[in-house]
This record gives C-alpha cells, structure tokens and sequence, in this order.
C-alpha cells in the first residue's frame, strides 16, 4: 500500500476483526466441552449459540448498513466492540441454556457493528477508488483470526476456565477495539 494511513488502518480493522471472529464465532467449537459440562447444555445447544449469532446479525444488517450510511463506519464500529464486550461478560455468568442463548442474541446484534459489515464499510470510506484492493487486503489479514484465537483460546482456557477466557475477551475488545 502507497497510502500508510490506509495501510495502518486495514491493520487495526483486521486486528479487531480478528478479535471479534475469534472471541465470539469460534468460541463453541473450542469451549464446547467445558460449556457442555457447567452449564449442562447439549452439543447442539452449544452450537446453537453461533446460529442464533448469524440469525440476529442478519435481521440487524440492513438497519446497521443504512446507520453507516447516513454516519459512517467509526460510530458503530466502538458501539459493536461495546455491545460484544458486553455480551462476553454476560456469557461469563451464564447458567444455562436461556441465558447462554441471550447472550448470542447480544453478539448477533452486535456483530454487524464490530465485525466485517462495519470494517468493510470503513475501508471503503477511506480508500476511494483502492476500495477493492483494500477490502480485499483486509479480509485477507482479518482471516488469520482462526489461526491466532484457537490456540490463544486453549491456553486462556487451560488457565483461567472458560469464564475467565470470555472475562479476558471482553477485554480485549475494551482496550483494543474500541
């Protein structure tokens, strides 16, 4: 990239998103045996929580885009890393099955704010006519998010309990997101 203030802001877009994809859409499939055990849900409960994530974030979609529209993509952006940190705290205390899925109904609605609608919005915003290769350029970073937040969800997990890692997630979106 010749523009280094596009450059620098695709590199902190794909670091939220990484963020944002790695502590909400990829949690069940790596905390699904701890959430099976304390919560007492089954694996299909577990994993409802992601469908239940994707229902809600494309109901709240079109409305997110036509916010962005009128405002820009800053605004919802620290709103939707607000709303996940949120929802990671609140999935931290949850004790069962309606509560957990609560919780995903916060994250769904959060998530075309704090994830991939809002940062494609804002690369767009500022690269101009470099808006295909920039989006491009940042899906393509934002996608080592699997890569980064499986293992670091283990290890968090390991030594702090799934509570503890969702605690360590809201964090995250706190002081890095937002």
């Amino acid at each position: 990239m010749s523009n280094p203030a596009l450059a620098t802001a695709i590199c902190g877009l794909a670091l939220t998103m990484m963020i944002g994809w790695g502590s909400t859409y990829y949690v069940p499939a790596v905390l699904a045996p701890a959430l099976r055990s304390d919560l007492g849900l089954s694996e299909q409960a577990v994993f409802s929580g992601v469908t239940v994530m994707l229902l809600v974030a494309a109901a709240v979609a079109p409305f997110a885009g036509r916010v962005m529209e009128r405002i820009g993509a800053r605004g919802p952006l620290v709103v939707g890393s607000r709303m996940m940190a949120l929802a990671l705290v609140g999935l931290s205390f949850a004790q069962g099955l309606w509560s957990y899925l609560l919780v995903w109904v916060l994250i769904g609605a959060a998530t075309p704010l704090a994830l991939s609608q809002a940062a494609v919005s804002a690369i767009a915003e500022r690269a101009g006519s470099n808006a295909r290769r920039a989006v491009s350029t940042l899906l393509l970073l934002s996608g080592f998010s699997s890569t980064i937040f499986w293992p670091l969800t283990t290890w968090l997990a390991e030594h702090f309990g799934w509570r503890g890692t969702c605690l360590a997630f809201a964090g995250l979106h706190l002081l890095v997101c937002t």
